[in-house]
């Protein structure tokens, strides 16, 4: 199986959780349809929501707290011996690690699916 398959997979599999938690966190008798269109809505909004943040992420939006709490770390463990480096070192350091595409493209597909599911459920339930 390969990498994106796996993904999906996983995706899917987070979806399905999120789908079962949210149907018994919210069951009422006789609102069956409305119950499923609520778990499909929460599981979509939650994947789109993974990948949004992992898209930011990826380009850069969290650099600055990131190393904002590295410093704070340091300083308050001074014992660790780590090599301290200045904000350009460490900026140069994460533009250059491996970005998450594939992760944000299957998890923003999966959680449209979900949204969309939803939304066919809505139309029967209205």
């Amino acid at each position: 199986m390969s990498e994106v398959w796996k993904k999906i997979t996983v995706a899917f599999i987070y979806g399905g959780i999120a789908v079962l938690f949210a149907c018994f966190l919210r069951f009422e008798k006789g609102e069956t349809l409305k119950n499923f269109c609520d778990a499909f809505s929460f599981a979509g909004v939650g994947l789109l929501t993974i990948a949004g943040l992992t898209f930011l992420q990826d380009e850069g939006a969290f650099f600055g707290i990131s190393y904002a709490l590295k410093r704070t770390k340091e300083y308050l463990f001074p014992f660790k011996k780590q090599k301290k480096e200045s904000y350009r070192e460490y900026l140069k350091r994460k533009t250059q690690e491996e970005k998450n595409s594939t992760f944000v493209l299957c998890y923003l597909g999966v959680g449209l699916f979900y949204l969309a599911i939803a939304c066919v459920l809505l139309l029967f339930y209205t």
